[in-house]
């Protein structure tokens, strides 16, 4: 069933808080219920805004919000979830029905569509390691289209969906293969100094000590607008780490396929920035990566905050920080 509400406010579509508006809103429930749905003129198709900035105040143009929440099982490890389910209760769910491999992915804020599109990740993993296909429908030509895992050309937080030119597909499920051994992920940073005795850790403790970690460095949307990670962590060569390994011996650094990836966080921290505001919008005190809406903040606002980062972290740097957040005009 489609609900459609012209002039409708976007503020609990997106985690930033922002007072944003659409020309309309589109909420649906199933994929056949796109088939129904004529677009003429920009458009966009949102989960719960958990990765985008609404910079100005009104966006003059259609937003989709799905509600599909149907969650199936295809075999004894294989799970098709309904692209309006919120990306947490995907985790909790497959860890209460003994299937293992999204533990590590646990709080991440969002709706399930939006984690496949985005290739959401945290401590060690990614959500495409996980994915065997997503379903989409094509508000283009009107069609269902399935991309398999090899289609979506997943990397660090992108996909083929994530890309301008293939907006017209819209998810609707996506499609887990899963464990049903638990084999922990503790290969990042010190999440393994939380468990002595890896054998004895069940995917239960896993996932209450990663909520429990995020909590304690992340703010609540609902208490502090904000859309997680604001920046990517950025990949320069090895060169480049090494010269800048010799000025700042403490910068974190991580060797990954093509390069050196540095710590956006720790860029941003020495740039100055950790717990400092212009305006209505600030650097999160705990975690330099993530910006917050103090309260009353704008999408301008936001998006004036993140250029002064970035431009000041240029300077000290030579490094260019790419936002993780989408903004939206």
């Amino acid at each position: 069933m489609l609900k459609i509400t012209d002039n409708a406010s976007l503020r609990r579509l997106n985690t930033f808080g922002i007072n944003a508006t659409c020309d309309t809103l589109i909420e649906y429930t199933s994929a056949e219920d796109l088939a129904d749905v004529k677009i003429c003129g920009s458009f966009l198709n949102i989960g719960l805004g958990s990765n985008m900035l609404f910079v100005k105040p009104h966006y003059r143009g259609t937003v989709l919000h799905s509600k599909i929440a149907d969650f199936e099982m295809l075999d004894d490890r294989t799970v098709r979830v309904g692209a309006g389910i919120e990306w947490d209760d995907t985790v909790a769910r497959t860890v209460k029905m003994k299937l293992y491999g999204l533990e590590n992915l646990s709080l991440i804020p969002g709706q399930t569509g939006s984690a496949a599109v985005q290739n959401i990740g945290a401590y060690g993993a990614e959500a495409g390691d996980r994915i065997v296909s997503v379903e989409t429908y094509d508000l283009k030509d009107h069609k269902k289209v399935v991309f398999s895992h090899d289609d979506l050309h997943y990397g660090y937080r992108d996909s083929i969906l994530k890309h301008r030119d293939m907006e017209n597909f819209v998810v609707t499920h996506v499609v887990f293969r899963l464990d049903k051994e638990f084999e922990p992920i503790l290969t990042y940073g010190g999440l393994a100094s939380h468990f002595p005795d890896r054998h004895a850790l069940t995917a239960d403790e896993l996932r209450n000590t990663i909520i429990e970690v995020r909590r304690s460095k992340l703010p609540d949307p609902v208490v502090l607008g904000n859309a997680g990670s604001f920046f990517k962590n950025p990949v320069v060569s090895a060169e480049k780490a090494a010269a800048l390994g010799a000025v700042y011996p403490a910068m974190p650094q991580f060797d990954v396929a093509g390069g050196v990836k540095l710590s956006a966080g720790w860029l941003i921290q020495e740039a100055g920035w950790k717990g400092k505001s212009l305006g209505h919008a600030g650097v999160y005190e705990k975690q330099a990566l993530v910006l917050v809406n103090l309260g009353g903040a704008t999408g301008s606002d936001i998006e004036t905050l993140a250029k002064a980062v970035t431009d000041d972290v240029n300077e000290k740097f030579g490094i260019e920080l790419q936002p993780e957040v989408r903004f939206i005009y």
